[in-house]
């Protein structure tokens, strides 16, 4: 398919001059570094206050907790001939649990870690997630065409860090950082270097519950060579990783080890619609408000409601300006019913850092009406914010009963309203002419 026609940026997407590097003054930029490196600062006081000394796991000892559980013990023990999906992984090894279903792609992209003792690693994996955030700033931008300058980054990166999501990527070790920052790179690239888009979307299939959304709708965005490229690499990577586990112990006993590991993850409080603090995607919010317990198959159907409706909505902008790019009203549409349709984290709102640029000060203003565009982002801001769905925030503030399920839902409630308006945006005659 031809590359739909750019259009120029318009006078709503103009750079604000607090964003031009020769109108920032140099007090400006002294205190942009000095303020980032405040945060840094902070966020290693209490990573080190709180770090997770295996095998003591404490509510109070977080610190890099999800580093350990799931990317160096995982990929130590595929280092040396264990299956990390498997109960005798969990025996043996700190974990106390198997590895929930994510790529086997993640033990090469790992492996570097395993090598290294745990203490050296703790380090190094810190330092990598910091850079990690000065790279999703420095992506963020350059998607939404606004200045990579130093000051732009450092300050976008405070801002991260300072984020609900950013700082509990960064406290608890997460994995999300590359995810998200292959996502953007992926969705950015689909249409002008296929193969370098499913190169970055290999980033993205470490965890299928962004991969699976992502990549439905790139296909329904009409992205026909960057899927193939996306799922020739992404899938070729996780199956050269399995195959030494199935040849050592055996497809079937494979097979059994990825079913007993979900079940595991399923039945977690931190996990459960009906106790999760942490959750944002819509199965949980609709378990969380039902006064019934819902059945499995029900969020199959949300799930599958939630990607058909936003496939239609990509479809049919797919030839319009609206779907070139990460910074584009179909990329607004993509990344909301990925954290909307299945299980996501408080964490993986980071994939919503590019709109809220975008909408800010992106070419996602020219896709939004007037009218919504300030609603729009107001509601991608509120992710960012809601520290007070922290458990222990919640806990210190003795937060129960109705309230706490209002507080610990209200990030998902945004998230599926967000994605409901840019639906209905997408499917609005009067919208798609507007452009």
């Amino acid at each position: 398919m031809a590359n739909p026609p750019t259009t120029p940026p318009s006078p709503r997407a103009r750079v604000p001059e607090f964003l031009r590097p020769e109108k920032q003054p140099r007090a400006i930029k002294i205190a942009v570094i000095l303020a980032f490196l405040a945060v840094v600062a902070l966020s290693t006081w209490r990573v080190n206050r709180t770090l997770n000394r295996p095998p003591d796991y404490l509510p109070h000892t977080q610190g890099l907790a999800d580093f350990h559980n799931g990317v160096y013990y995982p990929a130590l023990a595929y280092r040396q001939g264990q299956n990390p999906y498997s109960e005798a992984y969990a025996r043996e090894y700190p974990i106390g649990r198997q590895l929930p279903l994510y790529s086997p792609g993640m033990f090469w992209l790992h492996y570097p870690f395993a090598v290294l003792p745990l203490p050296i690693a703790n380090v190094v994996y810190y330092l990598v997630s910091l850079g990690l955030v000065l790279a999703l700033a420095y992506s963020a931008l350059a998607v939404c065409r606004l200045p990579c300058s130093v000051t732009n980054v450092l300050g976008l990166a405070t801002l991260i860090l300072l984020s609900r999501p950013g700082h509990i990527n960064l406290l608890l070790g997460q994995m999300t950082l590359p995810i998200v920052i292959g996502a953007i790179w992926s969705i950015e690239l689909a249409r002008k270097r296929p193969w370098l888009a499913g190169l970055a979307f290999a980033l993205t299939t470490v965890k299928p519950t962004f991969a699976v959304p992502i990549i439905w709708l790139m296909f329904c965005r009409r992205d026909y060579r960057a899927v193939v490229w996306s799922v020739l690499i992404g899938g070729g990577l996780a199956i050269a990783a399995l195959a030494p586990i199935v040849a050592r112990d055996g497809l079937p006993a494979v097979i059994e080890s990825l079913k007993k590991s979900q079940s595991l993850h399923e039945n977690d409080p931190v996990v459960a619609a009906e106790t999760t603090w942490t959750r944002i995607d819509t199965p949980a919010l609709v378990g969380k408000l039902s006064p019934l317990k819902i059945a499995p198959a029900f969020d199959l159907l949300i799930t599958a409601a939630c990607l058909l409706a936003a496939g239609a909505a990509v479809f049919r902008i797919s030839t319009l300006p609206q779907a070139n790019g990460a910074d584009s009203l179909s990329a607004l549409i993509i990344a909301a019913a990925t954290l909307a349709c299945i299980y996501h984290s408080s964490y993986d709102a980071l994939l919503l850092v590019v709109p809220w640029i975008g909408a800010a000060f992106g070419r996602l203003r020219d896709h939004l009406p007037s009218r919504l565009l300030p609603v729009v982002w107001f509601l991608l801001t509120i992710p960012a914010l809601n520290y007070l769905s922290a458990r222990s925030v919640t806990n210190a503030l003795g937060v129960t009963g109705p309230l706490w399920t209002a507080i610990t839902a209200l990030n998902s409630i945004c998230i599926l309203v967000t994605l409901i308006l840019a639906i209905s945006i997408a499917l609005s005659p009067r919208q798609t002419a507007a452009v």
